[in-house]
């Protein structure tokens, strides 16, 4: 059959030979058994962790309503970090590939491989990947952090992550490829909303 090129690049999801991947995170409502029935979808690539996790202790002394919603937090982590997990078996038990990505967000890049890496763990035929958001606001993650990033997860599994950025994050890594030589060189996930 003929593919348009307004399919192909545009709506690849409405061509017949496409494999599809899910992009979903924890508040994404899932039925993991009905997706996998669908012979189109060929695996999740779930988010991971975001920035770094929240403190095992709360140490808002005196504050009650601090203290509330520091616990909330940590109790809304660990349930993220169950459903993650379930997902993660139940889709490869269906027969999907799996893959996972961090939200990389402003503050230490190698605290937040380590994070990452822990909250996944990733195993050898799973993807892995850094979602690199607009790297101007200094609400997440810079180039030269998420370049740090990458490397350690190198250190730590031997294999770097994909890159997960959209058209104007991969513009501006790309006009700056020699000052981020690894980033440039790293596989490309173009998110296209």
């Amino acid at each position: 059959p003929v593919v348009h090129a307004e399919t192909v690049f545009h709506k690849p999801w409405k061509s017949d030979n496409h494999a599809l991947v899910i992009d979903a995170y924890e508040f994404n409502a899932l039925n993991i058994a009905e997706i996998a029935r669908d012979k189109d979808v060929a695996g999740f690539i779930n988010k991971g962790s975001d920035g770094l996790p929240p403190a095992w202790k709360c140490k808002t002394a005196g504050n009650e309503t601090e203290n509330d919603l520091c616990k909330k937090e940590w109790r809304l982590y660990a349930v993220s970090r169950e459903l993650f997990h379930t997902r993660k078996e139940l889709a490869k038990a269906l027969g999907l590939k799996w893959g996972s990505y961090h939200l990389g967000r402003a503050g230490n890049p190698i605290d937040q491989a380590n994070h990452f890496i822990d909250f996944t763990d990733p195993q050898p035929d799973e993807l892995i990947a850094i979602d690199i958001e607009d790297t101007d606001s200094g609400k997440y993650i810079s180039l030269a952090d998420a370049e740090e990033f990458a490397r350690h997860v190198y250190r730590r599994l031997g294999r770097h992550p994909l890159l997960y950025v959209n058209e104007n994050t991969a513009k501006q890594i790309a006009r700056q490829r020699y000052e981020y030589p690894l980033l440039s060189r790293l596989p490309l996930w173009y998110a296209r909303y």
